[in-house]
């Protein structure tokens, strides 16, 4: 089903955060909760984790390397409802959310990682151990209404019965409505009064070469022609604006989560429904990003041979997700849009992230504790 919202989510702000001044021990790598985002209606935030790396230079990896394992995902189809009057002409319904709510999401404040210098393995936190939680709220009193709607009107490529006769011209087009089938005329013939939905076209210019279709709307308005360049497909998209007094009936129940909007009814744009109580808000991250690094970010495919001090290589891929293609941090520091990988997230629930890290091997680095990367996720909400 596709959604429009109107709240305009805007003012990014990067949330504030105090880097650790102690170094940790091996057996503390992992992630540390924090970095909350938090805002009411109007206001969405960023918020990062910083990645700190605990290089050990003559250390060696008691466990073998994680591998990457790259899934395909699959796309979510939307939502079309047919028009009781005509089932030819269907209806794309996009609807508006008023009211408030609570954006709560919290992703760890830091990470830290274990590195061993002899083969440049390093130990990141555990599957699901590193991730983002949304505890996001709808608030009661919000509203869902009608804020617009697309027709859907499948036109008919015009073929002539004779394409050879008058160069490929027609001169007449009819309309059976019993059998719903059009029939175009190279040559108009006789007795065009006992022909069905006859419409003369002679001198127009329509032709069967493929680049004109036709629809025969059965409101009174009669027979309309599109150019191909005018449709998507055979398919002509266009907004309507529908009136309390001049509705749009269905033949199903429009639906939104648990609102419904009763086919008896009609859809027309502002129709509204009350979304009674408060409940568990969707979000969906939309875009992720790396930012100041204090070691050398480098592709993942770059091969451990070829790292040299200070060289470091970080992936993150989402356990649950459509889309759960590895993403390579080298390649996101001026940000990545992933509103279309699904990366989201019910209320009440986490979005897993594996992290995948490498650098130099050889004792090459330094033996330190250093923050390498800053990662931030920019949220939004679903309704």
């Amino acid at each position: 089903m596709k959604k429009r919202m109107t709240l305009v989510l805007t003012g990014l702000l990067i949330s504030g955060f105090t880097l650790p001044t102690t170094s940790f021990a091996h057996t503390e790598h992992g992630s540390e909760d924090g970095a909350v985002v938090d805002s009411e209606q109007g206001d969405v935030k960023d918020s990062l984790t910083e990645f700190y790396l605990n290089v050990d230079k003559d250390a060696v990896n008691p466990d073998e390397g994680k591998d990457i394992v790259v899934e395909p995902g699959d796309g979510n189809e939307d939502d079309s409802y047919i028009s009781s009057k005509d089932g030819r002409i269907s209806y794309d319904i996009f609807f508006d959310i008023s009211g408030s709510f609570k954006l709560d999401v919290t992703i760890p404040l830091y990470v830290c990682m274990y590195a061993y210098g002899v083969d440049g393995s390093v130990i990141t936190p555990s599957t699901n151990a590193y991730a983002i939680e949304n505890k996001s709220q709808n608030k009661e009193g919000s509203e869902v209404s009608i804020g617009r709607v697309v027709q859907k009107t499948p036109y008919v490529q015009i073929i002539s019965n004779d394409p050879e006769a008058n160069n490929g011209l027609i001169e007449g087009v009819s309309y059976s409505v019993q059998d719903n089938s059009y029939t175009f005329y190279s040559k108009a013939p006789a007795d065009t009064a006992a022909i069905e939905n006859y419409k003369d076209v002679s001198g127009m210019g329509y032709n069967s070469s493929g680049n004109w279709y036709a629809f025969f709307y059965k409101d009174g308005t009669g027979f309309d022609f599109k150019k191909a360049t005018d449709l998507d497909g055979n398919v002509f998209r266009k907004s309507v604006f529908p009136t309390e007094t001049d509705s749009i009936l269905l033949e199903v129940d429009v639906m939104y989560k648990d609102v419904t909007f009763p086919k008896e009814e009609g859809i027309y744009i502002g129709l509204s429904k009350d979304r009674a109580g408060e409940e568990g808000l969707k979000v969906r991250v939309t875009e992720i990003k790396s930012h100041r690094t204090t070691w050398t970010m480098k592709p993942a495919n770059t091969p451990g041979k070829s790292l040299q001090a200070g060289d470091f290589v970080m992936t993150l891929k989402p356990t649950a997700a459509v889309n759960q293609d590895v993403i390579d941090v080298s390649e996101i520091m001026g940000g990545k849009d992933i509103t279309s990988q699904g990366w989201d997230i019910d209320a009440n629930d986490k979005l897993g992230i594996d992290i995948f890290a490498k650098i130099a091997g050889g004792s090459v680095n330094k033996t330190e504790h250093v923050p390498v990367v800053q990662v931030s996720y920019k949220v939004v909400p679903i309704f």
